[in-house]
C-alpha cells in the first residue's frame, strides 16, 4: 500500500509539472515573444496569471502532494524556499519591464497616394496614469500616517541589502504607520464578516495586502479591478515584492 501511495504521489508530481511547464512557456511565449496576438489586457492579466501560477506550483507541491504540514518543515528549508520565490519573481519582473520598455504601438495612417505611413511609439504603462484621478492631498491625518516611505522605496532598500541583512532591513519597517495610492487588485472573504484585499503598488510587482471588516467600506464592495483609491495603516510585514498590513482605511474618489 506505501509503494502504490508513493507511485501515485509522483505520477501526480510529474503530471503537474508537465502541466505547470506547458503553461508556463505558453505564457512567457504570448507575452514576451509576440506569439498570438492578444492585446494590452491580456498580456497584463497573462504576467499575473503567470505569477499565480508559480505559487499554485509551490502550494500545491509542498502541502498537497507531499503533504507537508508548517510544523514538519525545517526553518532553513522554509527560508530557502521563500529566497526562491522571490528570485523567480524578480526574474518575472525584470522579463515584464524589459517588455514593456522594448513593446511599440504601430499606428497605420493613409497618405494623400493612397500608401500607408507608420508611426511608432512607446506604450506607456497605466499604474500613474490610473492613480491620478486621485486628490493629491492625503485623505488621513499626514501627522498620524506618513506619505513616506514610498512602496518603491521600501522594495528599493530591501533588494539593495545584502544577503545577511535582508530580514534586519525587512523588519525595519515593521510599524510604520503610512498612506499610500494603490489600484485594486481583489477582494475575497476571509469569514463571514471580514473580506481579504490585495492591490497594485508600484508598476512593478508590488501588492499589499490586509483585512477589512466587510461593512466598513460599501464601495469596496463593488469597485472595479484596478480602481484607484487611498489606504492607511500600519506595516506588519514588509518584503522586496508584497507588503502586509493592519489597522487599514481605506478611501475611493467616489466616497
Amino acid at each position: 500500500m506505501s509503494n502504490q501511495k508513493e507511485q501515485m504521489k509522483w505520477v501526480l508530481f510529474w503530471v503537474f509539472l508537465t502541466l505547470f511547464v506547458l503553461m508556463v512557456l505558453g505564457t512567457l511565449a504570448m507575452v514576451f515573444l509576440g506569439f498570438g496576438s492578444p492585446t494590452e489586457s491580456e498580456r497584463e492579466l497573462m504576467v499575473k496569471g503567470l505569477i499565480g501560477e508559480v505559487a499554485v506550483c509551490i502550494i500545491a507541491l509542498f502541502y498537497s502532494i507531499f503533504g507537508l504540514k508548517s510544523g514538519s518543515v525545517d526553518a532553513s528549508k522554509l527560508q530557502e524556499l521563500e529566497n526562491k520565490t522571490d528570485q523567480a519573481l524578480s526574474i518575472i519582473e525584470s522579463l515584464r519591464l524589459s517588455n514593456d520598455k522594448n513593446r511599440v504601438g504601430i499606428v497605420s495612417d493613409s497618405s494623400e497616394q493612397g500608401g500607408n505611413s507608420f508611426s511608432v511609439g512607446v506604450i506607456r504603462s497605466t499604474f500613474q496614469e490610473k492613480i491620478a484621478v486621485l486628490d493629491l492631498n492625503p485623505p488621513f491625518p499626514v501627522s498620524d500616517y506618513e506619505l513616506t516611505p514610498l512602496p518603491i522605496e521600501i522594495k528599493n532598500d530591501i533588494r539593495s541589502a545584502k544577503p545577511m541583512d535582508v530580514k534586519h532591513k525587512e523588519s525595519t519597517y515593521k510599524g510604520m504607520k503610512v498612506q499610500w495610492r494603490a489600484l485594486l487588485a481583489s477582494v475575497e472573504m476571509s469569514d463571514e464578516n471580514k473580506v481579504f484585499v490585495t492591490a497594485e503598488l508600484d508598476e512593478s510587482i508590488l501588492w499589499v495586502w490586509f483585512e477589512l471588516e466587510k461593512s466598513s467600506n460599501n464601495t469596496l464592495l463593488v469597485a472595479d479591478k484596478d480602481e484607484p483609491f487611498w489606504l492607511c495603516g500600519e506595516i506588519v510585514e514588509a518584503t522586496s515584492h508584497k507588503i502586509k498590513m493592519s489597522n487599514v482605511q481605506i478611501k475611493f474618489k467616489k466616497t
